[in-house]
């Protein structure tokens, strides 16, 4: 039987299936545009596309003809894809752009009659070289002599890790099953391997592929590392608790909050969150980061939505290629390279047929809208709905956050508008209530206030009624909730409005020594002595008791 030819995802899904008619396969390889290489034994190259669809042929000349190729390698540089070949003389040939080929052969290595232990190709600044290890040894063909070599009989040269905004520079090495990260210090991170494994350098990290398992080693990003380290008092990290706090109703958020405002720090949360979000492949983790920058964008004015909505848009595209059935599992460093410049535009590396696959997978099936926080439709919707409302009511609604646009809507009147943004992004009954009487007591409509307050049980008690107005200096509709305040709260709320005789006679009903000093705390010996007297006599029956 013939050998086969396959193609798999990254994934590992078989993508194609031939059978192979040609010649002895030596070294297999990918281009930069997603083209596979098979370089044969008799130096001719033969293309494929993804789908092992064949594309054309080269030949490494008349010399590698002759003397066959031993080992090769595909490497990349600024002008495109190359191949480097070791032939039968252990001699080095080498094209640096398979797309305008030109030959060219390196000088002689001295006393190499075997093939070197590793080798790798090496481009910059125009200049394309061969590195190679015989024995303890490291030769640059062509070099005077040999470079004292640091690793130990090595069987694979390093695979560097650095990714763009990277405080430190890293190789990445294997050899006997052992995995070294080695940056500038003395220190390095040793991990051990469980099967032969074969690293592919990345833009941001070294992917680490075996028979059954494909990993990506990769330096945490600093937003991560703020937000997710042991104790760490940085913005992000604070917002992602007091969000998670807000949803167990705890006064916590608050603290958190406060925290974070007092140091001027909200907008730096907002988008270390929003950038956390990004770097993380696991869908929960992602949505529980746009949460938090959701809920902190509630307390900022005019919060630019781009960032966020733009985030939303890419992980959705990420998440979805990044599913075991596409098998494009790219990060989202990777991202703007890996698809031609534009987001959500895969015009750049890749067959035609493999980008339709994946945008069909991405805009069809229920699954795909699983793979998006929903925050990403909201936002969406927003926008699409403040557009309306400019055009509808002539005035600024775009860019504005949903927090500001209910806002907006109460106070210019339009109550039933800001009833459906209620109701269509789902606003908590709290957050909505605690929105509109802000928004009616800044505005000066106490009817509307009374009369929303009858519209149904308050989800924030009528506590907030009373300081609200009181805040508005409007005592006499502060007083109209006093009496619907529960009664722990109901010294709190008569004291506000200045009704010390109600106050007294709430902190006596309840027995209660704190709230009896606080409402005679208030007291004006010179005014309100019968109030003084009756206050003193309920604390000392309360002391005999």
């Amino acid at each position: 039987a013939r050998p086969l030819l396959d193609t798999f995802s990254a994934s590992g899904l078989l993508l194609a299936s031939i059978p192979w008619k040609s010649g002895q396969v030596v070294q297999l390889g990918w281009t930069a545009s997603e083209d596979l290489l098979c370089i044969q034994e008799d130096g001719t190259v033969l293309i494929y596309n993804l789908f092992c669809e064949f594309k054309r042929h080269f030949s490494m000349g008349n010399e590698v003809l002759q003397n066959h190729v031993l080992e090769a390698k595909v490497f990349h540089t600024e002008y495109g894809t190359g191949v480097a070949i070791l032939t039968g003389a252990h001699r080095f040939s080498l094209a640096t752009n398979i797309d305008d080929l030109k030959l060219r052969r390196m000088p002689e290595v001295p006393g190499l009659q075997k093939p070197p232990s590793c080798w790798a190709v090496l481009s910059q600044d125009r200049v394309t070289i061969v590195l190679l290890a015989v024995g303890q040894d490291l030769y640059l063909p062509g070099a005077a002599a040999g470079l004292g070599a640091a690793l130990p009989d090595p069987v694979g040269f390093p695979r560097r890790c650095m990714r763009p905004r990277s405080r430190q520079r890293a190789v990445v090495m294997a050899w006997d099953r052992q995995l070294m990260v080695v940056g500038n210090s003395t220190e390095c991170i040793q991990f051990v391997l469980d099967e032969d494994s074969y690293l592919v350098p990345e833009l941001d990290g070294v992917r680490i592929l075996s028979r059954t398992s494909h990993e990506f080693l990769h330096e945490i990003p600093e937003a991560s590392q703020e937000i997710f380290k042991i104790a760490s008092m940085a913005p992000g990290a604070l917002l992602l608790e007091a969000q998670k706090e807000y949803e167990k109703e705890s006064q916590k958020a608050d603290e958190y909050l406060r925290e974070i405002k007092d140091q001027k720090l909200l907008p730096e949360a907002v988008s270390q969150c929003i950038e956390a979000a990004g770097y993380e492949h696991e869908p929960e983790t992602q949505k529980s980061l746009l949460r938090a920058a959701s809920f902190g964008k509630c307390f900022i004015d005019k919060f630019p939505p781009e960032s966020f909505v733009r985030m939303c848009q890419d992980l959705r595209v990420l998440n979805a290629i990044r599913d075991y059935q596409i098998g494009i599992p790219l990060t989202f460093t990777q991202y703007p390279a890996s698809w031609g410049g534009g987001r959500g535009s895969p015009g750049g590396r890749g067959s035609g047929r493999w980008c339709s696959r994946c945008w069909s997978e991405l805009g069809s099936g229920p699954s795909s809208q699983d793979l998006v926080p929903q925050a990403t439709e909201d936002q969406i919707k927003l926008l699409r709905l403040q557009r309306h409302l400019q055009e509808d009511f002539d005035k600024p609604y775009l860019d504005l956050s949903l927090h500001d646009t209910v806002s907006t809507l109460i106070l210019d009147g339009h109550h039933k508008k800001a009833e459906q943004l209620y109701r269509d992004f789902k606003i908590p009954d709290k957050r909505y209530w605690w929105l509109k009487i802000n928004a009616l007591a800044t505005r000066g409509d106490w009817e509307e206030m009374e009369k929303f307050s009858k519209s149904k049980k308050s989800p924030i008690g009528y506590l907030p009624f009373v300081e609200i107005a009181v805040k508005h200096h409007n005592r006499y509709e502060a007083k109209k909730y006093a009496p619907r305040v529960t009664p722990e709260q109901r010294v709190k709320a008569f004291i506000l409005v200045g009704d010390l005789e109600q106050a007294a006679d709430a902190a006596i009903e309840h027995k209660s020594d704190a709230e009896l000093s606080c409402v005679l705390a208030r007291c004006t010996p010179s005014t309100d002595s019968a109030l003084i007297e009756k206050l003193n006599r309920a604390r000392a029956q309360l002391m005999k008791k």
